[in-house]
């Protein structure tokens, strides 16, 4: 897996449209959400504004990344 082709996609502007469009149709609150696959947690991170999230990545470099950036989330791994 290209983990750094994968981040600078995320972050392209067509990543970001992407990611707004399914926080759209992800617009809920006070849920406990388990995001499996979480990746980097792009998506994990927003939820947790509203909800209580469990992100779960088997990917231990990704894993290892979104510990930096992300320590309010429960975070597993496999």
């Amino acid at each position: 897996m290209n983990i750094n082709g994968y981040l600078e996609s995320i972050n392209s502007p067509w990543g970001r449209l992407f990611y707004r469009l399914v926080w759209h149709n992800l617009a809920f609150q006070n849920r406990k959400v388990l995001d499996f696959g979480s990746g980097f947690g792009v998506t994990a991170n927003h939820l947790e504004k509203c909800n209580e999230v469990t992100a779960v990545e088997p990917n231990r470099e990704m894993l290892e990344r979104k510990r930096d950036k992300v320590d309010h989330i429960e975070m597993l791994e496999m």
